[in-house]
């Protein structure tokens, strides 16, 4: 518009400069550029030359066939600058929407990626909550197993402590029963003999009543090597208290056992949750790599959509600037309407004016007289 407003500034003054010469030509006292034909010049022939109507007539037709020729030039001009103008206008507006056309669809088609994007975002982020929730009931599970364990540890620590406790006094015990029966025992050589003398003759008359037993009832041979046995530790006074120390020993070391196992139990629960935590760990770190890289996603779209709406309002400028301009297309279309009344009235009052020159010599020559 700009460089055509430029090119067509010079016509536009010219058409106006005619335009105003045809309309006060008709004014009296307006004197029009001058030409090669007068209206003096018509009439210097003689003045018998006035009675041939048929000279001035053709003479009165010729100017106005000259000014008629001087102003259809001006109309052609502008009449083609006006064709030039809407063809411009028309192939700008059919560009514009064109490009109007193209960035809707290329704005709808961002609004429904923008949609799509939102939608992924939204349902990363219920399964982030819903990982963390997990995450969260994980840990209070593992803080409550750690506790309930440390509990257990605890007492079987205590436990632990008491039998402990309890040995270090049956050890201490049997070391004083050790130190006196070592005090006791000369008193125990002297009675010796005679006790195994009177062992050999129970045995004796068991084995000889165990004879008879299995000659006569055929009973089985094990119920006299039970019955040995038990004489003998009846026999032996110190055979209760070993049994009963190893006993203990062996309750103490199989409750050692149980606490080992049960704290190797522990560890390994501890580090199946513990690498099950490291894992949900890294469940969320790719979850917030996933949304970081979705929250940069939206930001380039976000400013995409931004360069697009710039564009819009620029395109919406444009379309202003051609709404200026139709409107001064139609300003000029209005002056050459409101021109064409005043230019047919100019040529009317110069059809008079040519048509009244004739009569001049007569009215000077009534006015001599």
């Amino acid at each position: 518009p700009r460089s055509f407003c430029s090119r067509s500034r010079r016509p536009l003054g010219r058409a106006r400069r005619r335009v105003a010469q045809v309309t006060l030509a008709g004014v009296p006292g307006f004197a029009p550029e001058p030409s090669s034909w007068h209206p003096g010049r018509a009439c210097s022939r003689g003045a018998g030359d006035h009675n041939r109507p048929a000279a001035p007539r053709r003479l009165a037709l010729n100017p106005a066939r000259i000014w008629t020729r001087r102003a259809s030039p001006c109309e052609a001009e502008l009449q083609e600058l006006m064709e030039q103008i809407d063809i411009m206008v028309s192939n700008k507006k059919l560009d514009w929407e064109r490009k109007m056309r193209a960035l809707e669809t290329r704005l709808d088609l961002r609004d429904r990626e923008l949609a799509n994007a939102q939608t992924c975002l939204d349902q990363k982020g219920q399964e982030v909550g819903l990982l963390r929730q997990k995450l969260d009931s994980l840990e209070k599970c593992n803080l409550a197993m750690t506790q309930n364990y440390e509990g257990q540890l605890q007492t079987l620590k205590a436990q632990f402590s008491k039998l402990t406790n309890s040995f270090e006094k049956l050890r201490l015990h049997q070391m004083k029963q050790n130190k006196c029966q070592q005090k006791e025992s000369p008193h125990l050589k002297e009675e010796i003999p005679f006790e195994l003398t009177n062992l050999n003759q129970k045995l004796e008359k068991q084995a000889q009543s165990y004879q008879t037993q299995l000659n006569g009832k055929k009973q089985c041979p094990e119920d006299s090597s039970s019955e040995i046995p038990r004489l003998i530790c009846e026999a032996d006074p110190k055979c209760e208290t070993n049994e009963r120390d190893e006993f203990i020993i062996e309750k103490l070391k199989s409750a050692v056992s149980e606490i080992a196992l049960s704290r190797n139990k522990l560890q390994d629960e501890n580090q199946k949750l513990f690498q099950e935590l490291k894992m949900y760990q890294r469940q969320c770190q790719v979850m917030e790599v996933g949304l970081s890289e979705v929250k940069s996603e939206l930001q380039s779209r976000d400013d995409l959509l931004r360069i697009i709406e710039m564009e819009r309002l620029q395109l919406h400028r444009e379309l202003l600037k051609i709404g200026d301009c139709q409107n001064a297309q139609e300003n000029i279309k209005r002056l050459q309407s409101s021109y064409s009344p005043s230019i047919n009235e100019s040529e009317k009052k110069r059809k008079e004016l040519f048509s009244v020159t004739p009569d001049q010599p007569n009215h000077e020559k009534d006015l001599n007289k």
